[in-house]
Parts: C-alpha cells; structure tokens; sequence
C-alpha cells in the first residue's frame, strides 16, 4: 500500500504488501470510506461518476487505440513497486465502468493467463490503483477520480469480494433514504447514523409540548425507533453475509467441516473489522481438511456442488434482472423464481446480491 504525489492529485495503489474458478466479467468496489495510511479514501456516487467521465474521456482520446484498463499481477505501473512487480503484461483489460446504487463496477475482458491466475486461486482478490484528490473541508480525506489500473493480490486493502466469489453476494449499504432523511452525507458511517438517530430519540424526549404537538412527536418517535431498528438489523445482516459467505467457501473448498460452522460464523459476526479480514484470509488460504472417501462421501460432496451451482445460476439471474430491468432484489429474486423453479430444488435463498 502506498500513494505518490501527482501535483494536487495522489495515487493510492490499495494493497497492504507486494507479494467455481471462472473470473467473473463484472467485478466491483463498493461504496464507503476505505482507509489507507496518507487518510481516508471516499469512494461515493460523485466519485464513481468521476472515474467514469475520465474513463469515457481517456477512451474518446485514444480512438481505436484505446484497449481499456490494464489488470496487473500487483501493480507494476506504480514507480515504488516496479523493482517488486518485473511482469508488466496485462492480464486482462477494462472494458466498461458502471455505476450502480452501492457501487462502482467493471466489466472485465480477461485473457488466458489471467484466467489461469484466478481458476488456480494463486490470486483471490483485486486492488485499484487510481487517481486520488482532497476532499475540502476534511482533513486527510481524498476522493478517488480516476482509475488507472487493477492489480491482482491476495491482501487488499479495501473490501473487495473475493474474484471467485463476486456473483455469490454483495455486501448490504446503509439505506439511502435513512441517511438523506438524517441530513447527513452519502458517505455516513453506520456509527454516525446510530449517533445522529440516538440525538434525534433524546431531543424529541426532552421538552414539553401541547398535547396535539406530543402526539405529532410521538410518531415521529416512533419512525425513529423504527428507522433504527431497520439500521440496525442490516447492519446485522450485512455482518451475517459476510461471515455466511466466508464460512461456506471454506466448507466448499473442503477447509472447514460442517461441526464447525455456527462456531465460526458466531466468531466472525462478532468480529471486529481487521479481526474479521485477518480470520478470512486464514480461512481462505487454509489447505483442504476434507478427502474424498467413500461412495456416501462423494455423494454428499455432488449434492453441495449442485446445490452451489443452483445458487451461482440463480444469482446470475438475479443481478442480470436487476442490471436490465432496474428490479430490487427481492423482485428479481421473486421472478426468478417463478421462472425457473428447477433451480430451487436443492438451494436456500441465497444472500442478496
């Protein structure tokens, strides 16, 4: 991880060191406030619409000369680590930014080697290197613009879902008409949230008003109990994905048995940020537990397999509705359902996505 200064501008490459399998032609970042040691990067709606503007304007340029982004083995582009990254071949090439209500994704052309790389796990995850300017009035706080390249690592600084795993959920965000309710900024963390929804709970409690006034605060009391309860159980939920998501990787992969599950989802729930990462990184590079033995064991290893692949398809479906059609998930998934119900046979519904 590391940032060189470009006149007003800096380079955040995000990787903390040097150093199912089919890559997915989308792949995403997520908003939110991804640190990193020169301050806090602040990926939003203004931000992603400045990264596609560049892109759009780097490609109008070029013409037909324009092959897209690069994506990297690490980040050989970068001057502090091009002595670390000799490899300067592309792996696969950006095509195509899209900006969606929680992130910013890119559509992903990707050639045999990178195929290779990502098919064989050598690398898990993706980290963006790009173009990064201050935010005004917030003190160590920049505001990425332009994208430059990717390159593929297996410590990311941000959270980025595995590459092996993107079609499988994406993390939850805070809800946009809460935090546009609240007054508070598109980036809000969900601590800035519970504060501001906790001070609007205790003001509404503390001076007396005439009857038909208390009655008016009372229910906006309890809008604003109820707001924070709907906070509250997704930012339950989003933890609950990410540990599910963690959790039945490994169990796929043969890493972790089934008699350890509700243990380790319970621990990872409960986590705290880095604690969360560092247990699904070991997790994720653990080798397999599990061996093939015996005709009842490998019929049990075909049902979990179907039953992944069921949920891959259903999820494909699902975002290709909601990319196409502008659905909820819970309206995609809902037709999705009813159009395909061999896919449910032997499948929970999955996480949304």
């Amino acid at each position: 991880m590391m940032t060189t200064l470009i006149g007003e501008a800096i380079e955040l490459s995000n990787q903390l060191s040097p150093d199912g399998k089919t890559p997915p032609e989308w792949i995403e970042i997520p908003f939110g406030n991804h640190d990193h040691k020169e301050g806090m990067q602040v990926l939003d709606r203004e931000s992603a619409e400045a990264i596609l503007a560049n892109f759009r304007a780097e490609r109008a340029s070029k013409g037909k000369r324009f092959a897209g982004l690069p994506v990297y083995v690490g980040h050989p582009d970068h001057p502090q680590f091009a002595d670390t990254y000799k490899d300067k071949s592309a792996k696969a090439w950006i095509k195509e930014i899209a900006i969606t209500a929680e992130a910013i994704r890119l559509r992903t052309l990707w050639n045999t080697r990178g195929r290779d790389l990502v098919a064989n796990e050598e690398y898990k995850y993706f980290s963006p290197a790009w173009g990064a300017v201050p935010i005004a009035g917030r003190s160590a706080a920049y505001r990425p613009v332009r994208l430059k390249s990717l390159g593929l690592t297996n410590e990311p600084n941000i959270g980025v879902m595995p590459l092996t795993n993107e079609k499988e959920t994406r993390m939850q965000t805070l809800p946009p008409w809460l935090v546009k309710l609240l007054g508070l900024a598109d980036d809000a963390t969900e601590e800035q949230v519970k504060e501001k929804l906790a001070d609007v709970l205790k003001k509404l409690g503390e001076v007396e008003k005439p009857d038909a006034q208390l009655e008016n605060e009372k229910r906006e009391r309890h809008a604003a109990e109820s707001a924070l309860a709907a906070a509250e159980t997704a930012f339950a939920n989003e933890r609950k994905a990410r540990a599910e998501l963690v959790v039945n990787h490994a169990i796929a992969g043969g890493r972790m048995t089934l008699a350890d599950k509700e243990k380790t989802m319970h621990e990872l729930a409960n986590a705290g940020p880095e604690a969360f990462n560092a247990r699904a990184a070991e997790l994720a590079n653990k080798p397999p537990l599990l061996k093939t033995g015996g005709a009842a064991h490998t019929a049990h290893l075909g049902r979990r397999k179907e039953s992944s692949d069921a949920a891959t398809a259903v999820l494909t479906l699902v975002n290709e509705r909601m990319a196409k059609n502008g659905e909820d998930y819970d309206t995609a998934f809902s037709r999705v359902r009813k159009d395909k119900p061999e896919l449910f046979a032997n499948m929970k519904q999955p996480a949304k996505a």
